[in-house]
């Protein structure tokens, strides 16, 4: 709703102003302006130079006019309706059928039959006999004879060669040096007690006490000196050296001799000999053949059928629709625009100014 107002009220302000907007046009004005401004036309008093005539402004004033426009809406409509619903059960119907078959029966029957039966007999039959055979020929062979050459080389071999090397080395010797000093030791003071065998107290303490005495000592250090000393000593080096030797060599010379030898070989001769051979001949018979052969059969058995039935039924069920509604408003909207407002002119005008024409201004 509030949409429709601000629309229909936007149409109205356009369709004022676009009036307004005509009429000065066609009357030569140039149209209100903001802030109630005059349109700026001369409102002389003819050609003999008239003082200023009355002035006009356009102040703004608010109408509220009445609008009628037209509003579609949507109105949901509820009725009950009748419809036709479709209700499909399943019958199972018993009854008897006959069922046909056809089954393959084992049967015989009597028939010739004619087959390559496998006879033997006595035939003669020739024959390669493959035997052994001796006869002399010639041969020819090559026969080697050695031939022994002798040659000398020459080869570099190491021997072992020793000499004396004298070399000076430093050698470092220990010396044992006295090293003389003092250390205090108790001794008794007094003498031992009395005894069989002169002190009482051999091992113990005694009757005197002790006194403290220096006594000198003997100690003993090494120190160490270095000298250096010449020695000899033998050195052992591998020295080439050459030296020749005999190298024999074999080689051998060919020549081509000839002999008669003897050779075994195999001769073929042909032979006859009577022998026993299997051949294929036809030999008709009768014999009792089984075969297959299909026979129909049938048989009476209860099957149960079943069917469809469709049963229609009446229904009545609400149904919501939407009807489109257009119904008439009436508003009240406001329309504001331009009011001419005439000044009068002052009292005293210029001499020759005739009758004062004022034409409406902005088309009013």
């Amino acid at each position: 709703m509030h949409k429709w107002m601000v629309a229909a009220v936007a149409l109205t302000l356009l369709i004022a102003s676009s009036d307004i907007s005509a009429k000065g046009s066609r009357k030569g004005g140039k149209g209100c302006s903001t802030g109630g401004a005059s349109c700026g036309m001369d409102y002389g008093y003819g050609s003999g130079g008239c003082s200023t005539g009355p002035s006009v402004s356009y102040p703004t004033v608010t109408e509220y006019v009445t609008v009628t426009r037209q509003v579609s809406e949507s109105v949901p409509e509820t009725k009950n309706q009748e419809f036709t619903e479709y209700e499909t059960k399943e019958v199972r119907t018993p009854k008897k059928e006959t069922q046909k078959w056809v089954e393959m029966v084992q049967k015989t029957k009597k028939e010739k039959v004619t087959t390559q039966e496998l006879v033997t007999e006595k035939v003669k039959q020739k024959y390669q006999v493959t035997v052994p055979a001796t006869k002399t020929v010639e041969q020819s062979y090559q026969v080697a004879t050695p031939k022994h050459t002798t040659t000398k080389q020459t080869a570099t071999r190491y021997v072992p060669q020793t000499k004396a090397v004298t070399q000076t080395v430093p050698v470092t010797t220990y010396e044992k040096i006295p090293v003389y000093g003092c250390q205090m030791v108790s001794v008794p003071s007094g003498g031992c007690g009395s005894g069989s065998q002169g002190c009482g107290q051999p091992c113990g303490a005694p009757s005197g006490g002790y006194t403290t005495v220096s006594v000198p000592t003997v100690g003993y250090q090494c120190v160490p000196r270095t000298s250096m000393q010449t020695y000899t000593a033998n050195v052992t080096e591998m020295v080439p050296q050459q030296y020749t030797y005999d190298v024999t060599t074999v080689s051998y010379e060919y020549k081509t001799e000839k002999r008669n030898v003897q050779v075994q070989t195999w001769e073929t001769r042909e032979q006859e000999q009577e022998v026993t051979v299997a051949n294929y001949k036809p030999v008709t018979r009768e014999v009792t053949v089984t075969y297959y052969a299909p026979e129909e059969k049938s048989k009476e058995v209860e099957v149960t059928v079943i069917t469809y039935q469709t049963t229609p039924r009446k229904v009545t069920r609400p149904v919501t629709t939407y009807n489109v509604q257009t119904r008439t408003v009436t508003e009240t909207v406001p329309v504001t625009r331009c009011v001419p407002v005439y000044t009068a002119p002052a009292a005293s005008y210029g001499s020759g100014c005739g009758p004062v024409v004022m034409p409406s201004p902005c088309g009013y």
